[in-house]
């Protein structure tokens, strides 16, 4: 998607103002949801965070590891050796989720979009409920800071942690568990069909009338699975690309089954 298509040059470069658009995302829309400490990116509407996850979104892994397995600090003096670290540690969190929302889900077919359950909300209602908590009282703003991965990165540094990873980024050669139970996901599933192909996805809702075509998957997460193993030559990017390729889980002993079919078989 990033190499091949004739709008995006072989070469990357990393001009300050592009880098700068890359930390943008990362200091402003990457959050830690509060229990099972999930790394995702989201977006905003009319400057309200939406604590929603795409599937498009999970391009931008790729991207980042795209970034660091190509370029090094020679290519801009901005590129320092701490920002590729951060860099890194963002590729292997955002990856890390887009595989859970696959993963988690019975049929092995990730979803189209999600909502998180955000950390401002959480620990709200949570500080409401409970006198013990530290949350009580904290107003609605501070806690939407605290939850955005690099004040979780700072106070992990803080607390003198930095032998490990950061919130959001699972140890070297583990992996976050699967959670078969959709209410301790810290997300809920919010469309519920799906499309292989994305051409096809936009001539359906190119001709839908009520515009509510879900599930729309194409192959960002298979394409960032890709980078990550180029990265960091980890097996387990190159499987589970197998596993969330489109024939994968509708592969049977009898040949490909459809896709409704497999779904309600669930």
């Amino acid at each position: 998607m990033y190499i091949f298509s004739c709008f995006f040059p072989l070469r990357l470069s990393l001009a300050t103002p592009d880098l700068n658009s890359v930390n943008g995302v990362i200091i402003n829309l990457l959050y830690i949801t509060p229990t099972r400490h999930l790394l995702y990116v989201t977006d905003t509407r009319s400057g309200v965070t939406t604590h929603k996850l795409e599937h498009l979104s999970c391009f931008f892994p790729g991207l980042l590891a795209l970034g660091l397995f190509s370029l090094s600090t020679t290519d801009s003096p901005a590129y320092t050796s701490s920002q590729k670290q951060l860099h890194r540690w963002a590729a292997e969190g955002l990856a890390e989720m887009c595989w859970l929302i696959y993963h988690d889900q019975e049929s092995g077919l990730g979803p189209d979009e999600v909502q998180m359950v955000d950390y401002a909300n959480y620990m709200k209602t949570q500080g409401s409920n409970d006198r013990n908590n530290p949350a009580r009282g904290t107003s609605f703003g501070s806690l939407e800071w605290e939850g955005l991965w690099v004040r979780q990165i700072a106070n992990w540094k803080k607390d003198g942690k930095m032998s490990g990873t950061p919130p959001g980024v699972p140890m070297p050669g583990e992996s976050f568990k699967r959670e078969e139970d959709p209410k301790n996901r810290d997300y809920r599933v919010m469309i519920n069909s799906y499309l292989l192909r994305p051409e096809v996805c936009f001539i359906a809702l190119f001709f839908s009338t009520r515009r509510t075509i879900n599930w729309c998957s194409s192959l960002q997460t298979l394409e960032s699975f890709f980078y990550m193993w180029k990265l960091t030559g980890d097996v387990k990017w190159r499987e589970r690309g197998w596993y969330v390729s489109p024939h994968s889980p509708l592969r049977t002993d009898s040949g490909l089954v459809p896709f409704q079919v497999y779904l309600s078989s669930d």
